[in-house]
């Protein structure tokens, strides 16, 4: 396994970073403010630096 591919996480993975539900997650991946690997019918991953930077600008903005 790679560096980038040990970054991946799963959708519940996410969740727990995002503080987000699954319907959330999926509906950040097709307005394209998360970028998703390996899209397919069962299988979809995330990058967890991804998924921390966009909490971290979620924080900020709900902090202003």
């Amino acid at each position: 396994m790679d560096a980038l591919s040990s970054d991946r996480i799963n959708w519940k993975q996410a969740c727990t970073i995002l503080g987000c539900s699954k319907s959330m997650f999926y509906r950040l991946i097709r307005k394209g403010v998360l970028p998703a690997y390996g899209v397919g019918e069962r299988y979809c991953t995330v990058s967890k630096a991804d998924c921390e930077q966009l909490a971290a600008r979620r924080k900020l903005v709900a902090n202003h």
